[in-house]
């Protein structure tokens, strides 16, 4: 795709104003991700003398339509002058054929008939007859030189495909395709895989050279750093990184319960009372292990209270010392605490030399077992790097940081095993370790999912060292128009109708000035106590993305039909109205070669965040306004809907001036984590947003603690947190959803959660001890810890926010800031509908000053895009498919996400078809991969421009590696 470039605002308050102290606060820890393999590999996949032709063959038929058509008049008049004969006819047939683009023959071609024409309209027809037969010989030319290229690329791929760090990252996503590719490396290279495995590879070698999500060894993630002067982004030489394998620690909790089963183990194992446990006077609630975390009491005895008491006094209390109440840990009114904390270096070894005390029994020697192999050349003790990679000098580093850790952690001796396990390339013991981790541990858990079937142990490629830096001066203007987008993305949080709901629920049962237990008002919800709004509120909670359509047929609140009232009409605004486009509605603009649809302008919704102030008329205009007056106008966003041309230009004042309408229950988030992509230009920096997730450290500290034990040099993690002034900000430091939750605290309170080790770094808040008010200020609902200081419950692990246990989501949810503030662009803005069968819809790209928050897109059904007919050739197929793009305006590159609506669209976005899938269809082996997930004509399929274009990409040395930066931007406390 060729590159476009933006028009660069220019700005309102001056360049002083725009180096002032600003209102927000960045973290000086920024995450950068790059691509495992560098986007040359992906370039040589491109069959580029094929589309040559294409393109000639293209640029010709137009021309010919064209000409046709304008021969059309000059031969009519010739045809009326002469008389009915063979002549003639012969005239009517040449005419009728160059209209219709043939090739004229028999009589329409003789000399007599060529003679009847005057001498200029003879040379035009000679003309278009041989541009007619130079199309007939690229098309006859077209399928020996697609065969020879699709050849070629064949012996490309297995030369990208060879690179270790990628066969690396393959064999942890799929175990047989990279037996099949370590077949193929070793063998003859005339004899590939199949074609399916050579599509799949394909797929992954895109995946490897564009994305930057991580996984394994496709993308290679560090820390960067802010700097005050040079460049805007500045790049190292070839990426130094090592793989980090640590296990998966979600395997920790049944491990737990099953060894619970032995009598030596619960007898030996200390007692706690369930944190959630709450006492109505006549029983005592709590949330009880099993599916569902179901809600449980037992009677409210006063033997109860005073085993609850007896083990509340004591921090030793076991069942030895207390056989009587081993019914209540039946239960779950007590619990058995683990041994180890979850969050701490080494949980496993610290397990296994508790249990040692119980004698060489099976369960233990198998728990020794793990832990050894797991702290068998590991600089931290309890992960395992398998390689290093950048060059001797970057391989002897990596080896030198880790037998420093590993003399902190075991002395010399330790050192050296650490030492032993780091050899130069992605080789390494990763695999053995992994196997005897699992043989080990299926002597203790039953079969069953609590032992996954792959990625037992999780691989991380880590840069150790700085992995990049940015120029902060360069970048302000793109973090003040971040912060732009922050005030925002209050209005499309996702849970704020759970929230509004839930308020009303309240509000119904006990007023403005009522103060309830958190537990108490869980256990009025789900135990369907009457309530304004009970059952959609129950409903919502069920489903983390129906919304209203939880319950259709149920009343919402005021408060509801408000929110729904003012989303809509904010993309109204937008221009976001049902707006269809038309195929042969773009035409090519000389500005932006290449580009079919016209110029920047017409690629781009532009918001302006720095700009004009509103006149008067603007000032007084709320969201409400659904009839916009002609001095309205420039408030009115047109041009940012499906089918769109003209940019849009909204600066922040206008954005606050409609924030100044929004009901006060919008509220900004506190702090975001943007994951941003760089885009050059002459006017400096700018950036196009991924996603936005949760800030207060949610995207960067799982990777601190990673180049932590790596040893890197990671700044301090207090760098990571986000304070909000008096609001406490709260998370769970239990694994709960799994061991990628596993990072540094950034919170200032760990929510203490039933069945998960106590946290050892923050002060704790039991669920006991949280209760619910409404603030009137905000007409939402506020959680307050024992102290009465008010409570943000935030989700910072990196395992999905619907993956959380009940109560956490309820939490979160109610009375929090959700782990997704912004959703990708293709669905920010896009209506909740799919587009009516053989309707495109075209979303232009949208703009906030130098920050772009959504991507150009075109929404249609699977059955729309045009695909091989049965017995078509490919060489036959591919003009048919360059026309259909160059009419809807679609670049031959993009990320395109094939829905399956079976079970409803928004069933659809949870599933993993909402992942995007890189397509060139330059490339024949991506093309044909993707036409074929193009099975189910009715599946909603969703084409995003690729956006910065890979040949953008920041250079790394010799290549340019595809790359990610994600920074976190907060409120300073105080200010929303």
């Amino acid at each position: 795709m060729t590159q476009v470039a933006h028009a660069v605002p220019v700005a309102g308050d001056g360049d002083s104003a725009r180096l002032a102290d600003p209102d927000y606060a960045l973290s000086p820890v920024l995450a950068v991700r790059v691509a495992g393999l560098p986007v040359a590999g992906l370039d040589r996949m491109r069959c580029t003398r094929t589309w040559r032709l294409l393109d000639e063959l293209a640029e010709i038929s137009a021309r010919l339509r064209r000409e046709g058509a304008d021969l059309s008049d000059p031969l009519h008049e010739v045809i009326g002058g002469v008389a009915a004969g063979p002549l003639r006819a012969g005239l009517v047939a040449l005419r009728r054929a160059v209209f219709a683009g043939r090739r004229p023959g028999g009589r329409a071609a003789s000399a007599e008939v060529l003679a009847a024409l005057p001498t200029g309209l003879a040379a035009r027809i000679g003309a278009w007859t041989a541009l007619r037969r130079r199309a007939e010989e690229l098309r006859a030319a077209l399928p020996a030189v697609l065969a020879a290229e699709s050849r070629e690329k064949t012996a490309v791929l297995r030369e990208a495909v060879s690179d270790p760090g990628f066969r690396h990252g393959l064999a942890q996503g799929s175990a047989v395709l990279a037996g099949r590719l370590e077949a193929w490396l070793a063998g003859p290279a005339e004899r590939p895989p199949e074609r399916q495995e050579l599509l799949r590879l394909a797929r992954y070698l895109a995946r490897a050279s564009v994305k930057t999500s991580p996984y394994a060894t496709f993308t290679l993630s560090g820390l960067g750093r802010w700097e005050p002067d040079g460049p805007a982004v500045r790049t190292g030489g070839e990426p130094s990184w090592q793989v980090m394998a640590e296990l998966d620690r979600a395997v920790l909790r049944p491990l737990w319960a099953v060894l619970t089963r032995h009598r030596r183990v619960r007898e030996r194992a200390r007692l706690r009372v369930n944190p959630s446990a709450a006492d109505d006077g006549n029983r005592i609630w709590f949330l009880s292990p099993g599916h569902g975390e179901p809600l449980s009491s037992v009677p409210a005895s006063a033997g109860v209270r005073q085993a609850l008491d007896w083990v509340r006094e004591r921090d030793d209390a076991t069942l030895a010392a207390a056989p009587g109440i081993e019914p209540l840990a039946e239960a779950g009114l007590l619990e058995y605490l683990p041994p180890y904390d979850e969050q701490g270096p080494d949980p496993v070894g610290e397990l296994a030399s508790w249990l040692a005390s119980d004698g060489p029994t099976p369960y233990a020697q198998a728990v020794a077992r793990v832990a050894e192999a797991l702290r068998v050349g590991d600089p931290a003790i309890g992960e395992v790097p398998t390689g290093a990679r950048g060059g001797d000098e970057a391989a002897e580093g990596a080896r030198t940081r880790a037998r420093g850790v590993g003399e902190a952690h075991g002395g010399e001796e330790a050192a050296g095993e650490v030492s032993a396990a780091l050899p130069g390339g992605v080789t390494g013991d990763g695999a053995e370790v992994a196997a005897v981790v699992r043989e080990a541990l299926r002597e203790v858990l039953p079969p069953g999912p609590s032992l996954p079937d792959k990625n037992l142990l999780w691989h991380s490629a880590v840069m150790p060292g700085v992995a990049g830096r940015l120029n902060a001066t360069a970048w302000r203007g793109v973090c003040d128009d971040l912060d732009a987008v922050r005030g925002l993305l209050g209005l499309f949080d996702p849970d704020l109708p759970v929230k509004i709901a839930a308020t009303a629920f309240f509000l119904d049962r006990h007023g403005t000035g009522g103060r309830i237990p958190a537990v108490d008002l869980y256990r009025e919800i789900h135990r369907e106590a009457p309530g304004a709004g009970g059952a959609l509120l129950r409903a919502m909670l069920r489903d983390p993305v129906a919304g209203l359509r939880a319950l259709p047929d149920a009343e919402p609140p005021p408060g509801l039909t408000r929110l729904t009232e003012l989303r809509r009409g904010f993309w109204e605004r937008l221009g976001a109205g049902p707006q269809d486009t038309e195929p042969g509605t773009h035409s090519p603009d000389p500005g932006v070669p290449g580009v079919p649809g016209g110029s920047r302008e017409h690629q781009s919704a532009h918001l302006n965040s720095r700009g004009a102030d509103l006149s008067p008329q603007d000032a007084d205009l709320g969201p409400q306004d659904a009839d916009l007056s002609p001095q309205d106008a420039d408030l009115s966003l047109q041009g940012a809907g499906p089918g769109a041309r003209e940019p849009v230009d909204l600066t922040a004042v206008r954005l606050r001036a409609l924030a100044r309408e929004w009901p006060d229950f919008v509220r900004p988030p506190g702090s975001i984590c943007a994951y941003l992509q760089a885009v050059p230009g002459p006017g400096g920096v700018r950036a196009v947003v991924n996603s936005i997730s949760a800030g207060y450290g949610r995207g960067l500290s799982r990777l601190h603690r990673l180049v932590t034990l790596a040893g890197g040099d990671a700044p301090p993690a207090d760098g990571l947190r986000a304070a909000q002034g008096d609001v406490m900000v709260a998370e769970c430091r239990g694994l709960v959803g799994g061991g990628l939750n596993v990072r540094p605290a950034t919170a200032d309170l760990a929510l203490d959660h039933p069945f998960t080790a106590p946290d050892a770094h923050l002060p704790s808040v039991a669920p006991a001890d949280l209760t619910v008010g409404h603030d009137p200020a905000c007409d939402r609902l506020v959680l307050f810890d024992r102290a009465g200081r008010p409570v943000r419950p935030v989700h910072l692990g990196m395992t999905a926010q619907y993956w959380l246990p009940p109560w956490l989501q309820f939490l979160v949810r109610v009375f929090g800031e959700p782990s997704t503030a912004m959703v990708p662009g293709w669905v920010f803005r896009t209506r909740s509908e799919p587009p009516a069968e053989g309707v495109v819809e075209r979303w232009p790209r949208m703009d906030v000053g130098r920050l772009t928050v959504a991507r150009a897109v075109w929404r249609l059904r699977a059955g729309a895009f045009p695909v091989p007919a049965k017995g078509e050739s490919e060489a036959a197929y591919l003009p048919r498919l360059a026309g259909w793009l160059a009419s809807h305006g679609v670049s031959r590159r993009f990320f395109a996400r094939v829905v399956d609506l079976g079970s409803g669209l928004l069933a659809g976005l949870l599933s993993k078809d909402r992942k995007p899938m890189y397509v060139d269809v330059t490339d024949p082996l991506l093309l044909a991969g993707f036409v074929r997930t193009l099975r189910d004509p009715g599946a909603l399929l969703v084409l995003e421009e690729a956006l910065p274009d890979p040949s953008q990409a920041p250079r790394y040395g010799a290549d340019a590696r595809v790359t990610e930066y994600v920074v976190q931007l907060s409120a300073k406390p105080g200010r929303r």
